[in-house]
């Protein structure tokens, strides 16, 4: 089961995060996205990460937008939490559709993307536009092969772990051919500031925890809670300086 991690609003420059966050302001956006991080494990070495965005509505009474991506360490369930929100964004959004008409939009349930807006806005067949809405397409086709292909890889590394591990339980195995060297870790992962963790803690007497985490909707005063419940258990934000 995911359990919180951690939470944090910043972006690596140039990162599918940071043109997130331009596509939200030239939509007049006034607050940055918020990602919201869970992690667990998968097999005995690996873990699997899911980020779920959440971008406050302009106005009091336009609803939060919220979407959802997965990865294998945390940066990359960024980018792909990012990604998601893009594309679906290019399709609910369409204020956007002249500016980012080289975007692909997908709808909810969809299995392809498509380009709303290219032909309306006089898009020739050797248009810049075009040329590079072919290009943004065939990155996303190779963006989501790779994906699966990456998923059914670490999916199959989880299965051989559970049926090998009892053998390197007996003495059968080396920690080196299970795990690898050292070499071969992730290196540590760096999360773009603003970033808090997420502690598991039992509340003061005085502090009525309701938020569910991740948020689902309008959470008062911009930021996130103090105090969060995922599946009964409490846990505390603890920012980093």
């Amino acid at each position: 089961m995911y359990t919180p991690y951690c939470y944090c609003r910043g972006f690596t420059w140039n990162s599918t995060q940071h043109v997130l966050w331009l596509m939200l302001q030239y939509a007049r956006f006034t607050y940055p996205p918020e990602y919201h991080i869970l992690k667990k494990p998968i097999g005995t070495s690996q873990t699997a990460v899911m980020v779920r965005v959440s971008i406050r509505g302009r106005t009091p009474l336009e609803k939060d937008l919220q979407y959802t991506g997965y990865g294998w360490d945390i940066k990359s369930a960024l980018q792909n939490c990012a990604y998601v929100a893009i594309i679906r964004l290019r399709y609910e959004l369409p204020e956007i559709e002249e500016f980012y008409c080289y975007v692909p939009s997908l709808t909810e349930g969809a299995q392809h993307t498509t380009y709303p807006g290219l032909a309306e806005i006089g898009v020739g067949l050797h248009t810049p536009y075009l040329q590079l809405a072919n290009f943004v397409r065939s990155l996303d086709m190779l963006y989501r092969s790779t994906f699966a292909e990456l998923q059914r890889v670490r999916t199959r590394v989880a299965s051989l772990e559970r049926i090998i591990m009892p053998r390197y339980r007996q003495g059968h195995y080396t920690p080196e051919f299970m795990f690898g060297e050292d070499a071969m870790l992730a290196p540590a992962e760096d999360i773009p500031p603003p970033v808090g963790m997420y502690i598991e803690r039992s509340p003061p007497s005085r502090v009525d925890v309701r938020t569910a985490y991740p948020p689902l909707g309008t959470t008062g005063p911009y930021g996130p809670p103090e105090y969060v419940q995922w599946y009964g258990r409490v846990f505390k934000l603890r920012m980093r300086d």
